[in-house]
């Protein structure tokens, strides 16, 4: 859907008590141009939409990119991609197609890999090599990592994302919305980031949703979403 389809959700249900509300005529031929206000509010909306996108990839690893990692050597430092999110598989880019395990703080260690090497994610956007492969003779490592959504500017932009997460979309732009106004983890905004999370549950237990099966099993501050 668009951003405006969002919008209109919002205004006239989650959002409807706030300022932030009116936003004018969204339409393709609006009757009227929209005021100073109107133009600011939208962009907030947008802002907001963007934020649960982001939340919603970063989740469900939706989009998925490769990066390749040529002749790896030990301890060797590489730079990730402005796009990257999260690891969501590594291996051997040979006919054999081996494993390698991630070692992060929310990635499980599948069986049957090659030990002898793994990839370690200490810090933001670098991926470290840990370990030999003499026996192989690797020249090349694929990294599958889940990347961040393209960034909205426009009302008449889409979000690009299934209607499965339609309501996840709409409450974590409202918990976005409220938590504007108001910080207390008690507030509205709270009540909203539940609704969230409950909507992301309903989606996994349909089996609808993306294939990060961690999210279950993992702390939410570990992810970044608190």
């Amino acid at each position: 859907m668009k951003a405006s389809d969002y919008i209109n959700y919002l205004v006239n249900g989650e959002t409807y008590k706030l300022a932030i509300q009116d936003v004018g005529d969204m339409a393709v031929n609006p009757s009227s141009a929209p005021t100073a206000l109107q133009t600011s509010n939208r962009t907030k909306f947008i802002n907001y939409l963007n934020l649960a996108n982001l939340a919603i990839h970063k989740r469900f690893h939706l989009l998925q990119r490769q990066y390749e990692i040529d002749h790896p050597i030990d301890n060797e430092d590489y730079v990730l991609p402005d796009d990257f999110l999260a690891p969501v598989y590594a291996y051997y880019n040979d006919n054999e197609k081996v494993e390698i395990p991630i070692k992060d703080t929310y990635r499980k260690i599948v069986d049957n890999v090659d030990t002898a090497v793994s990839l370690l994610i200490p810090e933001p956007f670098k991926v470290t090599v840990k370990g030999t492969d003499t026996a192989k003779g690797t020249t090349q490592i694929i990294l599958v990592y889940a990347a961040s959504p393209t960034v909205i500017t426009k009302i008449t932009q889409s979000l690009n994302v299934s209607n499965v997460y339609t309501e996840a979309v709409l409450n974590y732009t409202a918990y976005k919305a409220y938590s504007a106004i108001s910080g207390d983890i008690k507030a509205e905004n709270n009540s909203y980031y539940l609704r969230y999370e409950s909507n992301c549950r309903q989606v996994i237990a349909s089996g609808l949703g993306g294939d990060n099966e961690t999210e279950t099993n993992s702390k939410l501050e570990d992810n970044g979403f608190i």
